[in-house]
């Protein structure tokens, strides 16, 4: 995960979608536990990630990703309960400090889920045909962009473009990863 990180703070559209995608529904489930409003949790989250975008040069590695929108995702929230506290009645919000916070047991649940779908991937990709391996490689991993990949491949660019889109649609094909 630590290459999808690095795209996003270079300002790599697909790398923001991808960890929007893959964490959104686990930030709305969150979100609710604090705030009934199906409605304020979406655009708190929306909100999140228009922070992100907006700071994404000044953001340092976190060490979990999901862990890192969780913690920001509960920041906003109780910011937003403290500025709009009287449209809240006590029954929906959450006050418990056990539930606020994350436990140690949780960040590890997390770690070990975000390893588990890290072994997963790279299983995956293994399987890939070589060309396509190497492009992968060389485009995500190394960050080259399709033009270098394309010389060091020996390849024409658009061969280069062809050969991660394949590896990626195959990827997205296996409905085993990420869950």
């Amino acid at each position: 995960m630590d290459f999808l990180w690095k795209a996003f703070v270079k300002g790599k559209r697909w790398a923001f979608t991808r960890i929007y995608e893959e964490n959104y529904t686990d930030l709305y489930y969150y979100g609710i536990k604090f705030i009934t409003s199906h409605e304020e949790v979406k655009d708190l989250i929306h909100d999140l990630f228009v922070k992100l975008w907006n700071n994404k040069s000044n953001l340092s590695k976190p060490l979990n990703i999901k862990a890192y929108l969780l913690r920001s995702l509960r920041a906003l929230i109780l910011d937003y309960i403290k500025i709009y506290k009287n449209k809240f009645q006590e029954s929906s919000i959450q006050e418990d400090p056990d539930f606020i916070s994350i436990s140690p047991e949780e960040l590890f649940i997390l770690n070990q889920t975000e390893q588990n779908n890290l072994r997963k991937l790279k299983e995956e990709i293994d399987k890939l045909p070589s060309r396509q391996k190497e492009a992968v490689y060389l485009h995500f991993i190394k960050e080259y962009s399709y033009k270098e990949v394309s010389q060091i491949m020996n390849i024409n660019i658009q061969s280069a473009r062809n050969f991660v889109f394949e590896a990626l649609s195959k990827l997205k094909e296996k409905k085993t990863l990420f869950l």
